[in-house]
This record gives C-alpha cells, structure tokens and sequence, in this order.
C-alpha cells in the first residue's frame, strides 16, 4: 500500500449532501456491517464513501475501485477516475483531503460470502476492506 496516501473505507445505504454556509456537508446514512438482501441472488444497493488524505493537489490523479466477490471476480470497477489537479492555497505541502463516494446502484449479488472493496490511486493500492453479505433472515 502507498505509505503517502491514506484511505478509509465506509460502507453505508447511502450519503446525503447539503450545501451550508461553509460549503457542502455530507452525512452518511445508515452505517451498514454486513449487506443483507432479501433474496440471493438479488439486487442491493449501498455506497462507499472513501475518505482520502495525502492526495498529491499540484497534480493529475487517478482512482479505481473494484467490487470483488467470494471468488475473486471483479464484478464492478471504476475505472480511471480523474482527480484532476487543483490550486487549493490552504492546503498543506499541496496535499489535499477528499471524499469520494462510491454509489453500487442494483448490483447483482449472485452468492453469500465476504465481498471485498479496492481503491488504488495512480494504480497503486490505498485502501482494501471486506463486507460480508448474508441473506436477510425472515
């Protein structure tokens, strides 16, 4: 993992933003440990909010994250997701903090087991976490 860059990953239902006086807020909405559908296979839907620091501002920067499942397939990815670079004059060193929410609209969960996140930027690791989905109990 990149040593510069730091990530946090939060699974959630989803993240709600308001615009303030001070800018825009976001609030994460239901703070999920596991994802549990109602039928498996089914369709769920659920955001990452991904809480980046150390992102290098004078320059270009890519995100990818990918949705792993129990096999190992790579069933949702985005792809080079620019960051692009930014003049930010109360940043320090021109390291920028940011959030990034990952929206997982209807994605098909074809099996139980532990599924897994991955964010790399600049094609390099930064955050990896699992989740594990069961279906719901009746």
């Amino acid at each position: 993992m990149n040593n510069k860059i730091n990530c946090k990953l939060i699974f959630c239902d989803t993240v709600k933003s308001e615009p303030t006086p001070n800018g825009v807020q976001n609030s994460l909405v239901g703070v999920i440990q596991a994802i549990e559908p109602v039928n498996i296979p089914g369709n769920f839907t659920f955001t990452v909010a991904c809480f980046l620091s150390g992102i290098d501002a004078t320059k270009n920067n890519v995100l990818k994250a990918r949705w792993i499942d129990p096999h190992s397939n790579s069933t949702v990815v985005f792809d080079n997701v620019l960051l692009p670079a930014i003049n930010q004059p109360n940043s320090r060193c021109g390291l920028l903090n940011a959030q990034i929410n990952l929206e997982f609209r209807n994605i098909v969960l074809s099996l139980e087991g532990n599924y897994t996140v991955e964010v790399d930027i600049n094609d390099e690791l930064v955050a990896k976490d699992s989740i594990p989905v069961v279906k719901k109990s009746d």
